[in-house]
């Protein structure tokens, strides 16, 4: 009893001690931030990237802005692969590069390398660790289990012998990480699946397995936990099935490295937004604003806010961490231990506030998921707000038609024909084959007129430069199939995020979207014009 006894405080002094680091941190954010671009121009001085933008040894803000372009993935992608390809030269970093991250490619089909190294690694620990010790405080329990539907991916080896998987994979290989997580991260709640259920190459294997393990050990499982993307779509089905459990969104982060943490876990998550850890990466801010930027920040009716497909502010350089202004719009860009330097993560957020000198942000939507054929321009956010809309005629049809519900969707901007049109891809929780009432019609016309809140999409839809908007319903399990053809890629289901809007270039999952197509409806919102 006594040893449980200092088992137990070892582990709260342990939390405390983070607690103690994460608010000295965050206090002291803009010279956190300068220490951190120091260090990591400092420790990569002699690579070939910055020596050829002219950096010189040179580690103030000042002169790696007047020096270093900002980047997407496409301009550093040369250097990665000559690593990828085993140039052992400093290239990106001057420290060894251990292993090859890759993104999920779930935007293009086609999935990005990151270089992984030590630094990324301890980041990452500090990172998990924080996020626990939030999570501990705010829902303190007993020694018990938690069921982790954690899925390592399929392995490959490049050319120059580094192993390339997902970051999370990647993570959980290490030794390190993962006897540092169960030291310190959530120590009361031990995984109830072992790790050969982690990392078996079959998905339904897996899921089967952690469901077993889960079902033997029902009476000690305290929490449930996956890896998710940004899935509001999805937290009113979540929290139908878990009751009354609370629903808790713990941290940020990305295959290119971590971002920031929940500090308020009772948030719910709609409303969740995340703190920066000012020591992760160096972080710059590029403003943004939507077409419309009055009615875009209104907040109480976003419906309101026409077209959220965000541009580039008219003053657009970046600002630092420390700078960015509350209920202002950026993209987040981020220089790291890992090689990027100044690159764009195409992540939209909103500045909700701040936690002593640092920023809390709310993830708004990927940028760059845009759906165009003419001169319109709708994103993400404004697909779920057309999909949401067409929703609420089929929850107020119960009376003359059996009552359905969207279960997923995504999107697709089809140029093929001429003119080019939207299509939109729903998977129902049953039916969908027949049309009694023309209910699935009308919701197909609702979100057509939905997406004329962008005047460019209303104009050329008027003037027939874009095509009827097509509604397309697809079969049960569809998204699953999505989901493994993915998996059968290489990526893992963990890192898995249902692509919103599917590009031209990824046609596996076209086709797997074409081939389970049961019922298809063209709009006719505009056809009185």
């Amino acid at each position: 009893m006594l040893e449980e006894e200092d088992k137990l405080m070892s582990r709260e002094d342990e939390e405390e001690e983070i607690m103690a680091w994460f608010e000295r941190t965050t206090r002291d954010a803009a010279d956190v931030q300068r220490e951190t671009l120091r260090r990591i121009l400092a420790e990569n001085a002699g690579v070939e990237y910055l020596r050829e933008l002219g950096l010189a040894g040179l580690t103030d803000a000042g002169s790696f802005r007047a020096r270093v372009p900002v980047v997407t993935h496409a301009d550093l992608d040369p250097y990665i692969q000559r690593v990828a390809d085993g140039d052992a030269s400093p290239v990106l970093t001057a420290k060894p590069v251990t292993a090859i991250s890759l993104s999920s490619g779930t935007t293009q089909g086609k999935r990005k390398r990151l270089l992984f190294n030590d630094d990324l690694l301890r980041s990452s620990i500090q990172f998990f660790h924080a996020s626990c010790a939030f999570t501990n405080r705010a829902f303190p329990v007993e020694d018990r289990r938690v069921l982790q539907f954690m899925y390592g991916s399929r392995q490959e080896t490049t050319k120059g012998g580094l192993t390339a998987t997902t970051v999370m994979t990647n993570l959980l290989r290490s030794e390190e990480f993962t006897a540092s997580m169960a030291a310190r991260s959530r120590p009361r709640l031990p995984s109830c699946s072992p790790s050969e259920v982690v990392f078996s190459p079959d998905f339904d294997e897996s899921l089967y397995c952690h469901l077993l393990c889960g079902l033997l050990l029902a009476g000690e499982v305290r929490a449930v936990s996956a890896s998710f993307a940004h899935s509001i779509h999805y937290v009113k089905k979540l929290r139908h099935y878990a009751g009354g459990v609370p629903l808790v969104s713990g941290n940020y982060a990305s295959s290119e490295g971590v971002i920031g943490i929940n500090v308020e876990q009772h948030a719910p998550p709609e409303s969740v937004v995340f703190t920066v850890l000012p020591d992760a990466a160096y972080f710059e801010f590029i403003p943004l604003k939507p077409p419309c930027t009055d009615a875009a920040d209104d907040d109480d009716n976003p419906a309101a806010a026409g077209s959220s497909c965000y541009v580039d502010a008219d003053d657009a350089n970046p600002v630092g961490l420390t700078d960015v202004v509350v209920g202002e719009h950026y993209e987040i860009v981020m220089t790291t231990f890992t090689g990027l330097y100044r690159y764009r993560l195409g992540d939209v957020v909103k500045v909700a506030g701040f936690h002593h000198a640092t920023p809390k942000l709310r993830f708004v939507c990927r940028r760059s998921l845009i759906l165009s054929i003419n001169v319109d321009k709708n994103s993400e956010h404004d697909l779920q707000l057309a999909v949401d809309s067409a929703a609420k005629i089929l929850a107020g049809d119960g009376e003359n038609h059996k009552q359905l519900e969207i279960a997923d969707y995504t999107s697709h901007a089809d140029t093929s024909s001429d003119p080019g049109h939207y299509v939109v891809f729903w998977e129902l929780n049953g039916g969908g084959e027949e049309d009694g009432g023309g209910v699935l019609q009308r919701c197909c016309d609702e979100m057509d007129r939905a997406f004329g809140a962008d005047a460019g999409y209303a104009q050329s839809r008027k003037t027939c430069a874009i095509g009827a908007l097509e509604l397309r319903v697809l079969r049960r399990g569809a998204f699953q199939e999505v989901l493994r053809h993915y998996v059968a890629g290489g990526s893992s289901a963990g890192q898995f995020k249902m692509p919103r809007c599917v590009a031209p270039s990824n046609a596996g999952v076209l086709r797997v979207l074409k081939d389970n197509t049961i019922n298809i409806f063209f709009s006719t919102a505009y056809d009185y014009d």
